[in-house]
């Protein structure tokens, strides 16, 4: 189980049209150092998916792991968000997958924004990732959770950097 806690100083309205904007999207993949990544937001009624295929090197994988999935490897990252809630939650699904070499590798979870008592909002990512890979399976699943939350962690960073600028701006 993958989980990663943080708390954002906008309302749970603000933040899920934040989390949906095409310039955070690609702001976000270009913190991760993927400014060639495919962004697609589409709108259905009142649900939103936020769509990001991002094409990532492996040269920083470790070796083991390397072998099986070559050079780079295509990671789909989406988020679909229904509309808030009448107690003021939006629960989305999130799922991210990759393929490479014939084998898999996914997080399935959810991201659960709840409205704080100070007016900001507490986002709640937790999951499972499951991994296609003989021998090494239980070691990739624990790297893949690393790099889930590191994602997180440069999202929260871009985030409060366009919610700062929101302030000044």
């Amino acid at each position: 189980m993958v989980t990663y806690d943080q708390r954002y100083p906008a309302s749970v309205p603000d933040l899920r049209q934040l989390l949906t904007d095409e310039d955070f999207v690609r702001a976000f993949a270009a913190e991760l150092g993927l400014s060639d990544a495919a962004v697609k937001i589409t709108h259905t009624g009142t649900t939103v998916v936020r769509r990001l295929v991002l094409p990532v090197p492996t040269d920083q994988v470790p070796g083991i792991f390397r072998k099986f999935v070559g050079d780079e490897v295509d990671i789909v990252d989406r988020w679909q968000f229904p509309p808030v809630a009448e107690d003021g939650t939006c629960r989305a699904a999130v799922t991210v997958h990759a393929r490479a070499g014939g084998r898999e590798a996914a997080f399935e979870g959810t991201a659960l924004l709840a409205p704080c008592e100070d007016g900001g909002t507490d986002l709640t990512v937790a999951g499972d990732v499951r991994v296609d890979l003989p021998l090494v399976g239980r070691q990739a699943k624990g790297l893949l959770g690393q790099l889930i939350v590191a994602a997180l962690k440069q999202q929260t960073k871009v985030v409060l950097t366009q919610l700062c600028a929101a302030v000044d701006g």
